[in-house]
């Protein structure tokens, strides 16, 4: 009888292997990219859906500026239709699909995306290389409000959206529910969709309720998966390194005091100069009272984003108060295109480290500041331990082999107490090489192209004078600007040697312009006063 139960047994379990009831081990697939929203702020209100800006995968094993999620007309829509995207905080039940450190539920910094009404007229499109990949599978969090879109409808493209279809689908469509569950869609079953570049996209259609212009549903943690073909996993692009500063054997101030004794930190590695490539904490007003007090300082460092064999030494603490303080990032980016910015941040506490980063940028050596070119434009800090930020900057041509590249970063909330930090460590800036000659952007009121004249600048950085060579006797302009474009130092000057007292200026970094006033041709280079 004990023999007849053990065959039995082992019948039945072979049954359920085979039947897929029953499995010892079930391969995983490998993520290809990934959305966790958490750094996504959206739209304040409604407005044309062309405002609505393609979002970036937060991460991807190909390339995460190549996978975008869009939110669009679904065909031409009238002038006066209004829609938009925002986040909401996570809830308790957004729990499902959380990959690559993203948050989940009721923790500080989750958020949700929220595609809200009217949405009769508009369709989600996630464009999804699966170059190396094949079996894909698509995933996510989804909940509705009590008036969001009631079901969503699928379909998908292998041609770059010239033609649609459903046939590769495992299901076509979804019925929102009032609580976070998980939606999984396989695509396994269409061979198109494997190993393509760039004809993928997958396609959201909202159907009732979806013209009101209340509710909405809400989305998290959006991944999409696949078996990697050949067994083996594509390595990322391999952006090249352009500068790199890791902060182990930096020291800072020992104290607060004024902000002229905080001297810029050159970078510790740089393909191009280490000393041209430079971090400043300076005033952000040229109007700062003489007893504002503030420093920066090192502390216990981090791994995260470390290169070259970095170990995790020291780190950079921007100490408050930083409400009339900026970070300037001086990057030049000669021969390097396709430009990011990465690097390790965490608050020294939820109560007093600052609380928002405002991100902006220059291509002419701060004359002008925009956002147009970022990513995200702000970083909201809620974390206590090290995390990655990354600002990719590739939209914007004028960035790529510049010279003359600078970018901003100011403090927001929790900024103006004597206490709390935020922390830096390990931060780089990549790009892709560029052979073509390196381009000059020209500054504010200036029409002619920057550094047409020869010019030798000594000392630089100086202390209370520099000397000007520039070989010729025709009238020049000398100038120097402040980071905030306002000239404090003007002089005509007809000598070929010159020297400019700069001993009525405060110690920081000033943009020097010479210019030939006859020829237009002139010279533009960073000053550093000590």
């Amino acid at each position: 009888m004990k023999r007849h139960s053990h065959k039995l047994l082992s019948v039945l379990l072979a049954f359920l292997l085979v039947s897929g009831m029953f499995s010892v081990a079930q391969a995983q697939q490998k993520l290809i990219h990934y959305w966790h929203f958490d750094n996504f702020t959206g739209l304040a209100g409604p407005g044309s859906p062309s405002l609505i800006k393609p979002l970036h995968a937060n991460w991807s094993s190909l390339d995460s500026t190549k996978a975008t999620l869009s939110y669009v007309p679904a065909y031409a829509v009238s002038s006066k239709y209004q829609t938009y995207w925002d986040v909401v905080a996570g809830e308790a039940s957004d729990t499902f699909n959380v990959k690559k450190g993203g948050k989940s539920g009721l923790a500080a910094g989750n958020n949700e995306l929220r595609f809200r009404n009217p949405s009769d007229s508009m369709e989600a499109l996630l464009a999804l290389p699966t170059s190396h990949y094949k079996n894909i599978t698509i995933k996510y969090g989804l909940e509705r409000t009590g008036s969001g879109q009631g079901r969503e409808l699928f379909d998908y493209s292998t041609d770059g959206g010239s033609t649609w279809k459903t046939s590769g689908l495992s299901v076509t469509s979804d019925s929102a529910l009032p609580i976070f569950n998980l939606v999984t869609v396989s695509l396994s079953a269409d061979a198109a969709v494997n190993d393509n570049a760039s004809g993928f996209v997958f396609r959201i259609k909202f159907r009732p309720p979806n013209s009101a212009s209340n509710g909405n549903n809400r989305v998290d943690n959006i991944s999409v998966e696949g078996d990697s073909i050949g067994g083996v996993t594509p390595p990322p692009p391999a952006k090249k390194l352009v500068h790199y500063w890791h902060f182990n054997n930096f020291t800072g101030l020992s104290a607060a005091g004024s902000p002229s004794l905080i001297k810029p930190v050159h970078a510790n590695w740089s393909t191009l100069d280490s000393t041209q490539a430079m971090i400043a904490y300076v005033p952000a007003y040229s109007t700062l009272s003489s007893s504002y007090q503030t420093w920066w300082d090192a502390t216990t460092g981090d791994t995260t984003n470390a290169r070259r064999g970095a170990a995790a030494g020291n780190c950079l603490r921007v100490r408050n108060p930083s409400d009339s303080m900026q970070l300037m990032f001086i990057m030049p980016t000669t021969h390097y295109k396709n430009i990011n910015l990465k690097f390790a941040l965490e608050k020294s506490s939820l109560t007093s480290g600052q609380g928002k980063q405002v991100f902006d940028y220059s291509v002419d050596s701060g004359f002008s500041w925009k956002t147009t070119g970022l990513s995200i434009k702000s970083d909201s800090v809620t974390n206590t331990t090290f995390n990655l930020i990354t600002v990719d900057m590739s939209s914007d041509t004028t960035i790529s082999n510049n010279p003359n590249f600078m970018f901003r970063l100011k403090f927001k909330t929790q900024n103006t107490a004597t206490n709390g930090n935020n922390r830096f460590d390990n931060i780089t800036v990549e790009g892709d090489t560029d052979t073509a000659p390196p381009q000059h952007i020209k500054g504010a009121g200036i029409e002619e192209a920057v550094n047409t004249l020869d010019a030798v600048v000594y000392p630089n950085p100086t202390n209370d004078h520099i000397n000007i060579i520039t070989g010729t006797e025709k009238q020049k302009t000398i100038t120097v600007y402040n980071l905030q474009g306002q000239a404090v130092y003007t002089s005509l000057q007809n000598d070929p040697t010159i020297n400019v007292s700069l001993s009525n200026l405060k110690s920081g970094i000033y943009i020097l312009n010479i210019r030939e006033n006859e020829t237009g041709r002139m010279a533009i280079m960073k000053l550093i006063k000590n």
